[in-house]
């Protein structure tokens, strides 16, 4: 249950499928399937941290059309029960 979120990634994601592909076919100390997916996933986690810790989120979201005046509390409780599903998942993840 844990890699299916990063199995998910891999199928959807070329940048994600690239990587996990690099992973598996380097000349020195290639990785098998399931270690390939674990760095991969954790690579992901830290692309997500880096962009909520470097402001990218703002910029992400300006792109995407959504401004924050529009923001309503309903909103921000859905974030915030994305971001608690976030961590949970990271915390569960690294044990």
């Amino acid at each position: 249950m844990k890699k299916a979120g990063a199995i998910s990634l891999i199928g959807k994601n070329a940048e994600f499928r690239e990587i996990h592909e690099y992973y598996r076919s380097r000349k020195e100390n290639p990785l098998k399937k399931m270690q390939s997916v674990v760095a991969v996933a954790c690579k992901d986690i830290r692309v997500f941290y880096a962009i909520l810790t470097k402001g990218g989120l703002t910029s992400i979201l300006h792109r995407m059309g959504v401004l924050m005046k529009n923001f309503d509390f309903k909103d921000l409780m859905a974030f915030g029960m994305f971001i608690l599903a976030l961590l949970t998942f990271v915390f569960t993840f690294i044990r």
